[in-house]
């Protein structure tokens, strides 16, 4: 478990380790003044030590070994050193990718644009070619006859009209199927199993592969997107995981639960959350009241209000002292 000394700081929030680091929010607050100060936002690292000090409105993970910050309304981007190395001027900013970020100007018109690298600086492009080349999701295309949305590197998912159903679509815009399906998830993409998305038909999920065959009939009353070969599905209010023919792998038994990372899975059983792994046996014991999936070899819990982190292995609660 990880701990941070200073009675007069509260940790009111904790975000998934990313590059090494963590980000918390913190508050400060002297009992005999009976004053409280704002929520700001720093960086720890994985023994609990403070490597940049609680000083932003707000924060996002480290990725690229940047992070964008908040100071004075406007986003930035800071180094793993707390030193900012891009400018607070963005009302939107986004996680690196490939050496670039997505970025929202102010102005009289707001302008989408793209930070990169260039050699030792950063640059600001606005130019929309250059924003459509690099960009990560693909453009949400809005018309008056269809709606797309970007399922993978070569599929989307249209939309006429007002129509509530949904169909595919390849890379270069032909019809595969439909619209048929009342929802649609994005594909699930791995080198070792086929791709599949949860489609719902009516009130019931099932599986479509890239051609928009069903693959795995609908069948639950809820479906989530497949990780590793393992999806999540609901069936009469218990959840379970199926394997990618749809055969029952870990029977639906749980209240709740998040899909597989870093081999457990968190499951909820009376309240309280507890980690399976991929054979369903109960490895950490369900008596936390909230978690999150394990990243970077750590998970966040909550218990009695407050926050901390759990790692894979034996932990001692002196740990990071």
């Amino acid at each position: 478990m990880i701990y941070i000394n200073n009675d007069n700081i509260s940790i009111d929030k904790v975000a998934d380790f990313s590059e090494g680091l963590a980000a918390i929010g913190t508050t400060f607050s002297m009992s005999f003044l009976e004053v409280t100060a704002p929520c700001e936002w720093g960086f720890i690292d994985k023994k609990g030590r403070m490597v940049i000090e609680p000083q932003f409105e707000s924060v996002k993970p480290f990725s690229e070994g940047l992070a964008a910050v908040m100071i004075g309304s406007k986003w930035g981007y800071i180094n793993k050193n707390g030193n900012i190395v891009i400018n607070p001027k963005f009302l939107v900013a986004e996680d690196f990718h490939n050496g670039a970020a997505v970025v929202y100007i102010p102005g009289i018109e707001i302008q989408r644009a793209v930070v990169k690298k260039v050699f030792n600086d950063y640059k600001v492009f606005k130019d929309y070619k250059v924003q459509q080349e690099i960009s990560l999701g693909g453009f949400i295309d809005f018309s008056k006859v269809a709606y797309n949305m970007k399922l993978s590197e070569d599929r989307s998912a249209f939309r006429y009209g007002t129509s509530s159903q949904w169909g595919l679509t390849d890379g270069k815009g032909h019809r595969v199927v439909g619209p048929t399906f009342d929802e649609v998830h994005v594909f699930s993409e791995s080198v070792v199993y086929e791709s599949l998305a949860a489609v719902k038909i009516g009130d019931r999920w099932g599986y479509i592969g890239k051609q928009g065959k069903m693959v795995i009939n609908p069948q639950f009353d809820n479906a989530l997107d497949f990780f590793n070969g393992l999806a999540c599905v609901e069936m009469n209010g218990k959840w379970g995981f199926i394997d990618i023919q749809g055969n029952m792998f870990i029977n639906p038994i749980f209240d709740n639960i998040y899909s597989f990372s870093e081999g457990l899975a968190a499951v909820k059983i009376a309240e309280k959350w507890g980690f399976i792994d991929v054979q369903g046996k109960m490895v950490i014991n369900p008596i936390f009241d909230e978690v999150r999936p394990f990243y970077d070899g750590f998970a966040r819990i909550k218990i009695a209000g407050k926050w901390g982190f759990i790692s894979r292995g034996p932990y001692r609660k002196d740990a990071g002292k």
